[in-house]
């Protein structure tokens, strides 16, 4: 049986870059500050597509922590669906309760 931690990590999205010279990578019109030792090498972003404010920084399978949010303008995956309650039905009228 899979942990939740194993769980949480099999619905994590992924993408790559290209890390920046100022260190700096982009995800869906959102910058992010990461370890200046990635300069110019393809690293994997792992993130959940509800919440672009948490990134983790991956090189060569080895984590190089939480990417810092430099410039958030979404928060959220343009794909992802964020989920909604269901409308409250309308008053029927009846007065029978009272």
């Amino acid at each position: 049986m899979p942990t939740a931690d194993e769980l949480t990590e099999a619905f994590l999205w992924s993408e790559y870059r290209v890390v920046a010279k100022t260190a700096t990578v982009s995800l869906h019109a959102n910058s992010y500050q990461v370890d200046p030792a990635l300069v110019g090498r393809k690293v994997e972003l792992v993130f959940s597509p509800f919440d672009l404010e948490t990134v983790e920084v991956r090189y060569h399978d080895k984590s190089y922590g939480k990417a810092l949010p430099h410039t958030i303008s979404r928060h959220a995956h343009p794909k992802a669906r964020p989920e909604t309650a269901e409308p409250e039905p309308p008053p029927t009228g009846s007065t029978i309760w009272r």
